[in-house]
């Protein structure tokens, strides 16, 4: 997991590099969200909530490179790092026996994922935009519940300065692990991107 997030790091640090003599290109910022849905092909069927996960929120950390197409739009790409936490459950949650240590073993409770995705900024004003980051999720969890990855799509509308945005964004990741499953977590959050 540290490997893939940093060669996601280095790739952004490149790209600075190939066009270093622009201002605001880079872009990195934190956010926090709340779960709104959390779907399966199973949902409509009485024993669904057997099955399904229950997540409390989801927070992480974003990369971003723009560049200036027209005044008013920036095209770039985008990733991070993408952290959901389930519902703490006392009966389901494992007790971890390491050299002669026990504790609870709350990465059993979580998922994670790093996005790669397109992303697109347009300008109604100097002061306003709104977003879309569109592209691929790689489960980086080890559990592979939801598969190895999905879509993950990410439209947000942001007040922004010369060297910040603050942001209101919906996030949706959705899987496919064959033809009879699919799955979808969304998630609706604030964040803040830091530009350099």
């Amino acid at each position: 997991m540290k490997k893939i997030l940093l060669a996601c790091i280095l790739t952004v640090f490149c790209l600075i590099a190939l066009n270093a003599q622009k201002k605001n290109n880079f872009e990195m910022g934190l956010y926090v969200g709340a779960i709104v849905n959390e779907k399966s092909a199973f949902s409509d069927l009485e024993w669904a909530d057997e099955l399904s996960k229950e997540y409390n929120f989801n927070f992480g950390v974003n990369f971003a490179y723009y560049f200036g197409i027209m005044d008013n739009l920036k095209v770039g790409i985008l990733t991070g790092y993408d952290h959901f936490i389930l519902d703490y459950n006392e009966d389901e949650t494992g007790i971890v026996h390491d050299e002669n240590i026990s504790y609870l073993d709350i990465d059993a409770e979580s998922e994670s994922y790093i996005p790669i995705a397109a992303s697109a900024k347009y300008y109604f004003t100097e002061k306003f935009f709104a977003g879309l980051d569109l592209g691929y999720v790689h489960d980086i969890s080890g559990n592979n519940s939801n598969g190895t990855g999905g879509l993950y799509f990410r439209p947000r509308i942001s007040w922004s300065t010369r060297v910040v945005d603050l942001y209101a964004s919906y996030k949706g990741l959705n899987f496919n692990k064959n033809e009879a499953i699919t799955s979808h977590i969304g998630s609706a959050g604030i964040g803040v991107m830091f530009k350099f």
